[in-house]
C-alpha cells in the first residue's frame, strides 16, 4: 500500500476587516489524507487571534480582531498526520485590519433664512458636523455669498462640531 499524503485545497487564506467592525466570515479549505485515516490529522494555529479546526474533510479558519491594531498580522495554520510522508503542511493566514475612512454628515443640510428688507438680520443657525466613519475627519467651512457668514463655533463632542451661520 501507498503511504498517506496530506492534500490541502489552498496554502494561503486572506482575511480583512475594518477596525471596530465585526469579525470576518470563517473560511474553509478542503482537507484530504490520501491513503490514510483523516481522523489522525492534527491542526494547530500560531496566533491568539487565529483559530483553525478540522470539521470532517474541511479545515475551518476564523479570526477574532478584538484588541488588534490596524495593520497586517500574520499567522500560520499547521496540518500534520503522524503517518503522512509529506510531513506538516502549512497555510499562511494574513489578516489586514484597516481604518474606515471618515464620512462627513451635516445636520440639517439646508438653512432657510428670512428677513424683512431694512429690518434686523435673521437669527444665526447651527449646522452639526459629525464624522459617521472612522479615523479623524478634518474639515473647513466657507461661504459663497456676500450676505452670508460661516464660522466654526466650537466642539460639541469628540465626534461633532458646530458651525454658526
Amino acid at each position: 500500500t501507498s503511504s498517506p499524503v496530506i492534500y490541502l485545497g489552498a496554502t494561503q487564506l486572506g482575511f480583512a476587516a475594518q477596525l471596530g467592525a465585526a469579525n470576518p466570515v470563517a473560511q474553509r479549505i478542503t482537507l484530504t489524507l490520501a491513503n490514510g485515516d483523516i481522523s489522525t490529522i492534527e491542526v494547530t494555529d500560531s496566533a491568539s487571534w487565529l483559530e483553525a479546526v478540522r470539521e470532517g474533510e474541511e479545515l475551518v479558519s476564523t479570526v477574532n480582531i478584538a484588541g488588534l491594531a490596524a495593520g497586517t498580522h500574520e499567522g500560520t495554520i499547521s496540518v500534520s498526520a503522524p503517518e503522512a510522508i509529506n510531513g506538516t503542511q502549512s497555510v499562511l493566514v494574513p489578516l489586514t485590519i484597516g481604518v474606515a475612512p471618515p464620512v462627513i454628515s451635516l445636520s440639517p443640510t439646508a438653512l432657510p433664512f428670512s428677513a424683512q428688507q431694512g429690518g434686523a438680520n435673521p437669527t444665526s443657525q447651527t449646522i452639526t458636523v459629525e464624522n459617521m466613519g472612522g479615523g479623524t475627519l478634518e474639515w473647513t467651512v466657507s461661504d459663497d455669498a456676500a450676505w452670508l457668514t460661516a464660522t466654526t463655533a466650537g466642539c460639541l463632542s469628540r465626534r461633532s462640531t458646530e458651525m454658526a451661520q
